[in-house]
C-alpha cells in the first residue's frame, strides 16, 4: 500500500493541464485530493471524473482569507501542491507598473498564503509535505530577460519554499519547488506550432516528480528539482 493512502493533499489549479494530471497521479496513490480553482463548473466536471476521492470548491486564492476558509473546509491536511500562476514576458526596461503588481500577485502572493495555511496547519499536526511550481529560468538564474517579472517573481516562489522548510524541517514539515522548462499542454503546442513539442516536459513527469516530493517517507526539503525537458 501506498504511504499516500487516505492522505489529504490540497491541489490548487486542480482543472488545468497539470492539476488534472496532479490528481490523476495523487488518486492512483491512494491519496485524497481537495481542489482548488476559480470555476465551480469546472471542478464539477473534475469530481464526477474522479469520484469521491476528489473534493473541492471554488476559491479566490488572492485573498488571504478564502484561502483559510476553503482549507478549513477541506479538513485535517497532509500536503498542498500549488500549481496557480500567471505569465507576462517583457524586459526589465518595457515593463509597466501593472505587470509587476500582476506577476507578483498571481505567482508570489498566491503561492505565499497557502504555503502559509498549509503550515499554519502542519505545524500543529505532526508534519506535512509542500511543492509549489517555479520556472527552470529562476533556478537557472538564467535567460531572465525576456519575461523579467515573470522569472523574478518565481525566484520569490523558490525562496518561500525555502523559507518554509527552514521554519517546518524540525516538525515533519518539508517544502520544495518543481522548476520545469516548457510543458507540453494543448496551449503551447497551438501557441508554438514550430517548435518540437517531444523536447519538453511531459505532464506526467511533473506529477512523477510531485508525487516523489509529497510522500511521507520523502524527506526531501528545501530542494529546488529542475525538469529540463528533452534536448
Amino acid at each position: 500500500m501506498s504511504d499516500l493512502a487516505g492522505k489529504l493533499v490540497v491541489v490548487t489549479g486542480a482543472t488545468g493541464n497539470m492539476g488534472q494530471a496532479l490528481c490523476a497521479a495523487l488518486v492512483a496513490e491512494g491519496a485524497k485530493v481537495w481542489a482548488i480553482d476559480r470555476s465551480a463548473e469546472a471542478l464539477a466536471a473534475l469530481t464526477t471524473l474522479f469520484g469521491a476521492n476528489v473534493r473541492g470548491e471554488p476559491c479566490d486564492l488572492r485573498d488571504p482569507a478564502a484561502i483559510e476558509r476553503s482549507f478549513d473546509a477541506a479538513g485535517p491536511l497532509w500536503g498542498l501542491v500549488h500549481t496557480v500562476g500567471g505569465w507576462r514576458g517583457g524586459s526589465v526596461s518595457s515593463a509597466a507598473p501593472e505587470d509587476f503588481a500582476a506577476m507578483f500577485e498571481l505567482n508570489a502572493s498566491t503561492a505565499f498564503f497557502t504555503t502559509r495555511a498549509a503550515m499554519r496547519r502542519m505545524l500543529v499536526s505532526g508534519g506535512g509535505r509542500i511543492v509549489t511550481i517555479a520556472s527552470i529560468n529562476a533556478a537557472m538564474a538564467s535567460g531572465l530577460a525576456g519575461a523579467a517579472l515573470y522569472n523574478a517573481s518565481k525566484s520569490a516562489v523558490i525562496a518561500i519554499a525555502k523559507a518554509a522548510d527552514e521554519e517546518g524541517r524540525s516538525k515533519n514539515v518539508h517544502a520544495s519547488c518543481l522548476a520545469p522548462n516548457t510543458l507540453d499542454t494543448p496551449q503551447n503546442r497551438v501557441a508554438m506550432p514550430n517548435v518540437d513539442p517531444t523536447t519538453w516536459v511531459a505532464l506526467s513527469e511533473v506529477a512523477e516528480a510531485v508525487v516523489a516530493c509529497v510522500r511521507p517517507s520523502s524527506g526531501l526539503g528545501g530542494a529546488v528539482l529542475t525538469l529540463p525537458g528533452r534536448s
